[in-house]
């Protein structure tokens, strides 16, 4: 029963449990500037969080158009 955790759908666990890994790290580091900082630069703070989410989305769009890329060169294949 476990192998079909490890199917088609692996890929993407993977991507998200680094996804959220990522996140975790991000926000871990962002705590810290705020204990260093205080509320100087929740602004800033704010727009990399943006900026980190809205790359997050660019890469997951070009991921996803590049499967789909490759899987219609496959289907339209000779």
């Amino acid at each position: 029963m476990s192998n079909t955790i490890h199917g088609p759908r692996s890929s993407r666990n993977w991507f998200i449990d680094n996804y959220l890994a990522l996140v975790i790290v991000v926000v871990l580091v962002i705590f810290g500037v705020l204990n260093t900082a205080y509320g100087l630069i929740t602004n800033t703070v704010i727009n990399v969080l943006l900026a980190l989410l809205g790359m997050g989305i660019v890469y997951w769009v070009m991921k996803v158009s590049a499967t789909r890329k490759s899987r219609n060169n496959e289907q339209t294949g000779p």
